[in-house]
């Protein structure tokens, strides 16, 4: 069994206009269970810097929750039809977080 957490509430890096740090594009997901490569962090990771932030002041996206979900589904269910599963979508990359 293969379980994944996730939100669709991300935070910013930054106060927004109303002094809060909600509505962002930071976010994380958790994908825990059998044929799981856990112990690690899957991320690339820009920093903090002004200049690598989106906007002012939100993080930028940097893996798109598809490519976790689209590996679960085509190495731990073995639905090879990603097309059908997320509709005009691509898978941008493999992360090795599920083994085969």
């Amino acid at each position: 069994m293969t379980m994944v957490t996730m939100s669709e509430f991300g935070r910013r890096a930054q106060e927004n206009g109303s002094g809060g740090t909600d509505h962002g594009h930071g976010n994380c997901m958790f994908v825990v269970g059998g044929g799981v490569n856990g112990g690690k962090v899957y991320s690339d990771w820009p920093g903090l810097a002004p200049d690598k932030l989106y906007g002012p002041g939100d993080l930028n996206v940097t893996t798109d929750y598809r490519d976790v979900l689209a590996e679960i589904v085509s190495k731990r269910v073995k639905n090879q039809n990603l097309t059908q599963v997320f509709p005009d979508y691509t898978v941008a990359k493999t992360l090795g977080i599920v083994e085969s």
